[in-house]
């Protein structure tokens, strides 16, 4: 294995483990935050107000960052030098804070004029003040935005990965403390997460600001925004949102049709989409975080055959991940939403409307986990209007099935419909990009696919054997104990598809088991 395959691998390990961390403290977020309002109304309307930052952090990170600013400073540092590149980053954080503050203004401008002349529905009031309070964070995402992708381009991935454990941790503990300590009502209480949600964005800032300093750069505003630079990565913005971020939009659509819908759903929604985000985050999403610069340096080289190698490898490495983590996730999905979220305020029945959810997402998983691995593929031959098109049509497709499934099938047809999205959006990328590229293996890629889908039902069959056979004591136990029951059929199902894996010839086991013994 080369050492730009081997530097993959330890990096993407690296941000996949700080990955996992910022998904167990989002998990014990979401755990707290089910057992004091459940899937009430009020936080239907915090859930939706906190999605248009949220998706505005996604857009910024996984698609304006890794898809616009990287390349393009990663290309200055390598042709023009360290101070062009830092005076391109300045000239966007400038450009950002300026758009930031602006739509502040307008923000509020518009949201007090309508406070002011139209009476609200209760709900829709308590949408409007809490985004009101989130607002800020807007314009501190898009300054941490700038930092972070100097970072990236360094090939620092560690501090990015780690920065969303502070709102976590933050999250966590403004909850716990104000509904254990203080008498306030659920309004003030979420009113109070949502300042502390803001602060926590500074405290994000301050820690990729420092690592920033440390390697040299100034980021002070610039405010001569002319030349070629900033030209060029406006002009990518939008075909950058797009093409890497129909997932997030989507999701944000879903969303929107579930809080004009009936209480509980965007809650449901919610509680589904963030643990489907665990076998997307994990591995996924770190591995596109790495690929991203990587790719950028290739195609600087113009080494397509590299391209087409790291391309295949990450194919198959995410399919052999997220395949199996998909069916044990699927088959575990009603103890797992019970032993998480079923205490306080959260019911039986909050748990079977958010394991429909999470199971009509479930479908869409696979597909969308290799999704911005292919988009990276297409930006390393000098292509973002192909996955912005792509893009586009998925997302448009999404509003129309939305629609229908809702008026059909009921609230279940919003997941239905975005897992369903997830399959066309990657076929329709992988057919063009082989006919770009060329073979980059595909059929290796599928037959591979097909093993780890035999193994991992195989798999899924002894998950629900054992399951069963501990299933008589399950509701009955205490918490721990129901704990260490899942863990346990968590961990021989792990084993299982592991030893099977070895046993077919898996290469990515194999690749796994070697990594093991060296480290030994």
């Amino acid at each position: 294995m080369s050492d730009s395959n081997k530097a993959i691998i330890k990096n993407t390990g690296w941000v996949a483990f700080l990955s996992f961390l910022s998904r167990v403290t989002g998990l014990i977020r979401d755990v707290v935050s089910a057992h004091f309002f459940g899937l009430s109304r009020i936080w239907d309307a915090f859930v939706f107000a906190f999605t248009f930052p949220n998706i505005l952090r996604r857009l910024v990170s996984e698609g304006v960052l890794t898809s616009a600013f990287v390349p393009i400073f990663t290309d200055l540092l390598e042709t023009e030098g360290r101070n062009e590149a830092e005076r391109f980053a300045r000239q966007v954080g400038s450009l950002f804070l300026f758009v930031g503050l602006l739509f502040l203004l307008v923000f509020y401008c518009v949201v007090e004029l309508l406070i002011g002349t139209i009476s609200f529905q209760e709900d829709a009031l308590w949408f409007l003040i809490f985004l009101k309070v989130l607002a800020p964070y807007v314009v501190v995402l898009f300054l941490i935005s700038v930092s972070m992708g100097i970072l990236f381009s360094e090939k620092q991935f560690l501090i990015p990965a780690f920065t969303p454990i502070i709102l976590n941790v933050c999250w966590v503990s403004v909850i716990v403390f104000v509904c254990s300590f203080l008498s306030k009502t659920s309004e003030q209480t979420l009113r109070l997460l949502c300042a502390s949600i803001v602060l926590s964005g500074l405290i994000q800032m301050l820690c990729v600001w420092i690592p920033v300093k440390r390697k040299g750069y100034v980021l002070f505003p610039l405010l001569n925004w002319g030349g070629e630079n900033l030209k060029r990565f406006t002009s990518l913005l939008f075909p950058a949102v797009i093409g890497m971020s129909v997932l997030q939009l989507n999701l944000f659509m879903d969303l929107i049709f579930g809080f004009f819908s009936q209480e509980g759903v965007s809650s449901s929604l919610w509680y589904s989409v963030r643990l489907m985000q665990f076998p997307l985050s994990i591995f996924a999403t770190a591995l596109s975080t790495v690929l991203l610069p990587e790719f950028s340096s290739l195609s600087a080289a113009q080494a397509s055959q590299k391209v087409k190698e790291i391309l295949r490898i990450s194919l198959k490495g995410i399919f052999f991940i997220v395949f199996p983590s998909m069916v044990g996730m699927m088959v575990l999905s009603e103890p797992i939403i019970q032993i998480l979220f079923q205490r306080g305020a959260f019911t039986y029945e909050a748990t079977l409307r958010t394991q429909a959810m999470f199971l009509g997402y479930m479908g869409g998983v696979l597909f969308y986990s290799a999704v911005p691995v292919l988009v990276s593929a297409f930006y390393s031959v000098q292509d973002m209007k192909t996955p912005m098109k792509i893009g586009l049509f998925c997302f448009f497709l999404n509003g129309v099935l939305n629609f229908l499934c809702l008026k059909l099938g009921g609230p279940l047809g919003l997941a239905v419909s975005t897992g369903v999205i997830g399959l066309f959006h990657f076929l329709f990328l992988l057919i063009i990009l082989r006919g770009r590229l060329g073979d980059f293996g595909v059929k290796e890629i599928v037959f591979d696919l097909t093993r780890v889908a035999f193994l991992s039902v195989l798999m899924g069959g002894v998950v629900v054997l054992l399951n069963r056979i501990v299933a008589f004591s399950f509701f009955q136990a205490a918490f721990l104990n129901q704990l260490f029951n899942l863990l346990l059929i968590i961990l021989s199902g792990v084993i299982v598809y592991l030893v099977l894996s070895f046993l077919f010839r898996v290469e990515e086991s194999r690749r796994l088991f070697l990594w093991i013994l060296k480290k030994k």
